[in-house]
């Protein structure tokens, strides 16, 4: 399983739609290690980070927090929770202020028979159960990070 490290370097000016800051190419994994935002502008700036996971539902994005993410002007934000992208999955930012840096580092990886990185966006419903995750027969399934909003 190759592994590439790389980073995506920018500055978002455009505000009010979600921005693709990152795409999974097919035949990869992506993993999202750290996401460092600074807010170049003189006003406070409000910060919607996303998942658009086509693996489960191509139209919808899912939020990465429950909240927006408020950062004050000329102050900096991080992110150090695990994000996984799989094939096609998009990462969107989005911003209320011009004039925000943004760093993502995450690590390519080809994807893997043996070992295989995933993450699962699900939308549940109030009151009903509902399934999350079914480990496959002869697979181990490690869950490293769950979060609920």
């Amino acid at each position: 399983m190759a592994a590439k490290f790389k980073n995506v370097i920018t500055e978002i000016d455009t505000t009010g739609s979600g921005q693709a800051l990152l795409t999974c190419p097919a035949g990869k994994t992506i993993l999202i290690r750290t996401f460092y935002l600074r807010n170049n502008n003189n006003a406070d700036s409000i910060h919607y980070l996303a998942i658009k996971d086509n693996s489960e539902d191509s139209s919808n994005s899912f939020p990465i927090f429950d909240f927006a993410l408020d950062v004050s002007a000329s102050t900096t934000a991080v992110n150090r929770f695990p994000i996984v992208l799989e094939e096609n999955d998009i990462f969107l930012f989005q911003t209320s202020q011009a004039n925000q840096a943004v760093v993502l580092s995450y690590v390519e990886l080809d994807t893997g028979v043996t070992q295989r990185y995933r993450m699962l966006c699900v939308s549940l419903a109030d009151g009903v159960t509902t399934s999350v995750i079914t480990c496959p027969t002869g697979s181990t399934v490690i869950i490293n990070y769950i979060s609920f909003f």
